[in-house]
């Protein structure tokens, strides 16, 4: 039974999403610096979602902003795809997500 409530998704699936738009929009020899850095993987990409506050973790149940865990996306948690990532909530109606 489908209950209309999308499942958030994990670090695995944020990266799948990630390639799929890199690959498909850019192209990977035109893949632009990430933060200063040159490009190198979809979770150095992610990661800086995280930290410009595009993206937030869910912890314990509520949503985690990078300023008040920096280390969440690097965690060992995060890594065992254990935590669900989201779009924040500033950001959904202007993209049209729900």
């Amino acid at each position: 039974m489908h209950s209309g409530v999308a499942k958030k998704p994990n670090q695995v699936q944020i990266n799948i999403a990630n390639r799929q738009v890199i690959r498909k929009k850019l192209g990977a020899e035109n893949i632009p610096s990430v933060n200063g850095f040159p490009f190198k993987s979809t979770d150095q990409l992610a990661e800086f979602l995280f930290e410009i506050d595009f993206i937030v973790g869910e912890k314990g149940g509520k949503h985690t902003q990078y300023q008040h865990d920096p280390t969440l996306f690097s965690s060992e948690h995060n890594a065992q795809n254990k935590i669900p990532w989201i779009v924040n909530l500033s950001y959904r109606k202007f993209l049209g997500i729900q």
